[in-house]
């Protein structure tokens, strides 16, 4: 689940307006309401949503009057009972078209009869026409109240319609008239999280697995959830209750591996993979998860005829011949390449397939020595991907500019009680060689790979932003605070690495919270990759990221502010802890090996040992997208790559020049 954007907040507020003015109410409040979560100082947004509910009709408010009496079965009023059975026996037959045509006829005859207004508004549902299953729906609102089954029936058209707003209160009602409330609460939580609330979201689902601890689905949901905000430990937790109410499926086996594979227990993934590939063994995604996971181990033969089993089972899905792409070295004659140029110019692929296969074709480019055309594919697919997932550069200049000035007056202080676990952060940007450094350092015989943990940005996020977004500055953190923080980092990974000694951390954003960090864990070590920006932009321009992150890596201009924000913080950091951290410059380090290499391990406060120069014959699971890359001895092929593009990579260079355009 990708949290709301803040380039879609001017879209956001059209539509508000646009709903007020044509009377839609509830769904100009969701916008409203979507706006102020993602930016809670929008003052028009603000000042739009209290003119609304002062305006607001008593009738529209959810909770006001006495709520209807529950009852079980809604009425057939004056509709004869042999009518009924017939429309039910069309109905229950699957005879849409029929059930439509009977159930509109019989409502003219009987306009009081609930059950037959609802029948029409399921047939309705079911031939593709919400719209008009909406007044069906209403009208039996209307004539039975207290029907529970009613309001969900209609909370789920609304939401089929994308009017999650509107969705809350009938989805509400019905879950207050019913004494098992939790599908009228999964929907909910859906209509919720579809407004950019994932907190209430989360309340909805857990009130659904209190109620009902054995509903399958809620739990699975709640699962689903807290795996998008990544709390790993309850998402397996609920998708372990799931199973445990009866959810056999592979989807649920592919849920729980990937969150297993976050915690880095790629043991019981592969177990979750192969149950539920022994339950469908034809389930195209989770073949590729498992080919995911065993490429990621090095198996890449395996991994290969994986890739190519989900792509016979399924080969429109651009996914899979990107993901093959990583570790495969495309050939002339591969039937693939052929099929990939067919799918992507076909207009009828829809454009997040076609973006997957113009990152594979463009990688096949760059296997067959075409360099002329990698950005005949390279460019329209980060287009593709940029449109589905709209950005602006201008949130992270806030947001450096925020930590610029919190961290302004920042200077070491005494604090009492702090762990003194030692782990080692490897930070830089993305593509940059931190996976290369991280598996040096994590072939010595003390270290575990960690890889990006991430736990220590969103602790240091914890402690220096407030529940309302404020950002505190250095001076109001409490000793004790920072403490904590380091305490809890350091319970988290010895859940994870509980037989590790010290741990390497490959986390991205640890950069930008370097100082705090290293007040709360007095004993880490940090080191900073460096490489030349150009080289580094094309490579993350090449690849796609997990989804929701690194969403400024699809558009070269943005690319180049980014690094100069990078740089920036670099630079800060560097005047506020002089000394605190080793920086390696990635095109040194695959010149000099040895000499490099030695010295790193020095800063990280290990003595040397031999294997770390044989880091690739380390077998631990590498997650990156350098996957061949990383199992190979240090080459130097990748240096300068961006010259053989350098007019296709203008507006990188010239942003990199011109960090303020």
């Amino acid at each position: 689940m990708l949290p709301l954007n803040p380039a879609h907040l001017p879209k956001l507020m059209a539509e508000a307006q646009q709903l007020l003015a044509k009377g839609r109410l509830s769904e100009a409040e969701g916008r409203y309401r979507a706006i102020l979560a993602v930016a809670p100082d929008h003052a028009a947004a603000r000042l739009q949503l209290g003119r609304l509910l002062a305006a607001r009709k008593p009738p529209e408010q959810p909770t006001a009057g006495k709520p209807p009496k529950p009852v079980a079965h809604p009425r057939i009023g004056r509709a004869a009972p042999v009518e009924v059975k017939a429309l039910l026996a069309d109905y229950n037959a699957g005879r849409m078209p029929a059930a439509e045509k009977r159930a509109a006829a019989l409502l003219r005859a009987a306009p009081d009869s609930a059950l037959v207004a609802d029948v029409l508004g399921s047939a309705r549902m079911a031939l593709g026409q919400p719209e008009a299953a909406l007044d069906a729906f209403r009208r039996a609102t209307e004539l039975e109240p207290g029907w529970s089954d009613g309001h969900l029936h209609l909370a789920q058209a609304l939401v089929r319609l994308n009017r999650p707003a509107e969705a809350l209160e009938p989805a509400s009602r019905a879950a207050m008239l019913t004494p098992k409330p939790a599908r009228a609460l999964c929907l909910l939580a859906l209509a919720h999280v579809r407004l950019g609330r994932p907190a209430q979201g989360l309340a909805a689902l857990k009130a659904a697995t209190a109620a009902e601890p054995a509903n399958a689905d809620a739990q699975f949901q709640l699962g689903v959830l807290h795996s998008d905000l990544r709390h790993l430990t309850e998402a397996e937790a609920a998708f372990r209750a799931a199973e445990a109410a009866g959810n056999h499926s592979a989807l649920l086996q592919m849920r729980l591996g990937q969150v297993l594979v976050q915690q880095g227990d790629e043991a019981g993934a592969a177990v979750c993979y192969d149950k539920g590939l022994t339950a469908e063994p034809d389930h195209a995604l989770l073949i590729s998860r498992k080919a995911l996971l065993l490429q990621n181990r090095g198996a890449f033969t395996e991994a290969e005829a994986l890739f190519r089993r989900a792509i016979a089972l399924s080969p429109a899905t651009g996914e899979f011949y990107r993901l093959l792409s990583a570790s495969l070295k495309m050939a002339e004659d591969d039937p693939l390449l052929a099929e990939m140029q067919r799918r992507f110019d076909d207009p009828a692929t829809p454009d997040a397939d076609r973006m997957q296969f113009g990152f594979a074709l463009a990688k096949a480019m760059e296997d067959l020595k075409r360099h002329d055309r990698v950005f005949t594919y390279l460019r329209p697919a980060n287009q593709l991907m940029r449109k589905a997932h709209p950005y602006d550069i201008a949130t992270r200049r806030a947001e450096v500019d925020a930590i610029l000035r919190a961290f302004s007056d920042f200077a070491p202080i005494t604090v009492s009680g702090r762990s003194d676990a030692a782990p080692v952060f490897v930070t830089g940007m993305p593509r940059s060689g931190t996976t290369l450094v991280e598996q040096i350092i994590a072939s010595h015989s003390r270290m575990t790979g960690g890889g990006e943990i991430g736990i220590a940005a969103r602790e240091a996020q914890k402690v220096v932003v407030d529940a309302r977004g404020n950002w505190r500055p250095w001076a109001s953190l409490a000793p004790d605070e920072i403490a904590g923080m380091g305490h809890r980092y350091v319970d988290q990974i010895r859940r994870r690495f509980p037989e590790a000694v010290q741990v390497t951390d490959k986390s991205i954003q640890t950069h930008a919270w370097m100082g705090l960090i290293a007040q709360a864990l007095p004993q880490a070590r940090f080191v900073v990759v460096r490489r030349d920006p150009r080289d580094t932009a094309l490579s993350i321009y090449r690849n796609v990221f997990a989804e929701g992150t690194h969403l400024y890596a699809y558009d070269l201009h943005d690319l180049g502010r980014y690094f100069r924000m990078f740089d920036e913080l670099i630079d800060f950091w560097r005047g506020k802890m002089p000394g605190g951290f080793h920086e390696v410059q990635y095109e040194d380090l695959v010149a000099n090996p040895e000499d490099e290499s030695r010295r790193l391990i020095a800063a990280c406060g290990l003595d040397w040992e031999d294997a770390c120069l044989n880091f690739h014959e380390n077998t631990r699971r590498v997650q990156t997208l350098s996957l061949f890359q990383v199992r190979q001895p240090i080459y130097r092929s990748s240096t300068h790559a961006w010259e053989r593009h350098r007019d296709d990579l203008k507006e990188l260079l010239d942003a990199l020049e011109a960090p303020d355009a």
